[in-house]
């Protein structure tokens, strides 16, 4: 484990930002002034060309006088069907019904009416939703999110497909975060294709660790603050789908 990446036992991983600098100081008032958000996705196994990728996490800069975002990890998700609504930023994934927490390993049948219920095993890392629908459905997974101002940790899209009638999907949530900013308003649920500044990628387990992370003056980049391998550099107008899908 690299000697600059802390292993915290029994807490949930922190992606922190190191505010303390003067450098660092002017520039998050200047983002904060200037309506900037971090965004924040979550990898499945839903690539380019075949699924939309929802912000998993928008926090606007005015939230982060602390440096610190906390970020819950529970092998728990929630299935939903959902419309995508357009908005005054862009499309925005609208969640209609979601299941109750559904553990990795499960089958799950969403009926006529739109309800999700538990009928058998799916392979081991997966969910497979079943539609008995009888129109084209929106359908995806959520997992749980820590909010910085919130004691609550509700439940967020992080991928969605489109699923025919009377068809089957199997989804596989995978442990990549990818981070950057922007002051374009998108909000948790909206669907943005390209990434707006450069940023970084990371995967995260069970094992818990803090990530600490910098702005960079000028581009309003995201880097890492120390020296850590598993944290890579992302370029401004790369694809998030096929970044997210990539093994790291």
């Amino acid at each position: 484990m690299n000697k600059n990446k802390l292993k915290t036992p029994g807490n949930p991983l922190t992606i922190s930002f190191d505010f303390s600098t003067s450098e660092q100081k002017i520039l998050f008032q200047w983002l904060s002034d200037h309506d900037y958000k971090l965004y924040l996705y979550k990898a499945s196994n839903v690539v380019a060309g075949v699924g939309l990728v929802p912000i998993w996490y928008s926090i606007p800069f005015t939230e982060l006088a602390a440096g610190k975002i906390v970020i819950s990890h529970v092998p728990t998700y929630r299935a939903y069907m959902a419309y995508t609504v357009a908005s005054d930023v862009g499309d925005e994934i609208k969640v209609f019904t979601i299941s109750d927490d559904v553990l990795l390993g499960t089958q799950l049948t969403l009926d006529k009416y739109g309800e999700f219920y538990e009928t058998g095993k799916a392979p081991s890392g997966q969910i497979e939703i079943i539609s008995h629908e009888t129109k084209l459905v929106q359908v995806g997974l959520s997992s749980i999110v820590s909010e910085p101002s919130e004691k609550s940790k509700p439940f967020s899209p992080f991928c969605a497909v489109t699923l025919p009638p009377q068809n089957s999907v199997m989804l596989e949530p995978r442990e990549n975060i990818l981070i950057f900013a922007g002051q374009d308003g998108f909000n948790t649920g909206s669907i943005q294709l390209e990434t707006t500044a450069p940023g970084v990628i990371f995967p995260y387990s069970s094992e818990d660790y803090v990530y600490p992370l910098e702005m960079i003056p000028i581009t309003y980049g995201i880097k890492s603050s120390v020296e850590d391998g598993n944290v890579k550099a992302t370029s401004s107008e790369a694809n998030i789908a096929t970044l997210l899908g990539n093994t790291l």
